[in-house]
């Protein structure tokens, strides 16, 4: 896959620290462009929403807060932060807060390439996905078939061939009539998005069903499950269970 070109922002209060990231960027990671260095959370916060970097190189101990401090006030974080501190206690609360990575300084050359390289190979698989939205979508129109971004490739499926779809944290486990199922790079939200207007239904956070396939509601008090043809039971969430039951009412 080749390498695109993607945007980075540093923020670390160490001058020293900043032009260490610089050097290897700009050494090993040259498609890699720097559109911004900030040494203080205030300041960073304000520059990263405008500036709207694909990675985020992030110290935490900084003189007006931490790094976590401004992962919080930024309403879209980037898709890569990678902290970059001294301090060997944070770890856990950096998995926490979805860091793609955590190095420790000195910052090792070797480390900082193998890190980068993972890095950077998500953002060119997200930005692969993404790329197909328009195709996929006028695919649907013509077609009635929709495009799952596979590991490989993109697979085209009849979207009557489609079970439900279940929420993996960031990917999406799609279930077909034939009992087989696919593991796609999508989350549930941009499926819901795609499968509207075929008569699918977000039952719950974790369910997308294909309203043609449900056989049965069964009424609970936390709002019930739906009973699919081939006999699998899915949750309803309760603040869904009024709209179920009106979308289901219409259903041929």
């Amino acid at each position: 896959m080749k390498t695109q070109n993607f945007r980075a922002v540093i923020v670390d209060d160490e001058d020293d620290a900043r032009e260490m990231v610089s050097i290897f960027l700009e050494q090993m990671f040259p498609t890699v462009e720097i559109i911004g260095q900030m040494d203080s959370v205030n300041s960073a916060a304000h520059a990263i929403y405008k500036l709207e970097p694909d990675i985020l190189f992030l110290d935490i101990e900084m003189s007006d807060g931490t790094g976590f401090d401004l992962l919080t006030r930024l309403a879209h974080q980037p898709d890569i932060v990678i902290f970059i501190t001294a301090f060997d206690n944070y770890a856990i609360k950096a998995i926490k807060a979805s860091a793609f990575d955590y190095i420790l300084k000195p910052i090792d050359a070797e480390e900082f390439r193998q890190t980068m390289n993972l890095a950077l190979r998500r953002l060119e698989q997200k930005r692969f996905s993404s790329n197909f939205g328009g195709a996929m979508a006028a695919m649907q129109i013509d077609t009635g078939k929709i495009g799952l971004p596979v590991l490989n490739g993109v697979n085209y499926v009849d979207v009557d061939t489609i079970l439900y779809c279940e929420a993996d944290d960031n990917y999406t486990v799609v279930h077909f009539t034939n009992f087989t199922k696919t593991l796609v790079s999508r989350t549930l939200s941009h499926f819901e998005n795609d499968l509207r207007k075929y008569n699918f239904f977000r039952s719950h956070n974790k369910y997308l069903v294909n309203m043609k396939y449900i056989s049965s509601y069964t009424k609970g008090k936390d709002g019930g499950f739906i009973t699919l043809v081939n006999r699998v039971e899915l949750k309803v969430a309760l603040r869904k269970k009024t709209d179920l039951l009106k979308t289901l009412s219409h259903v041929e």
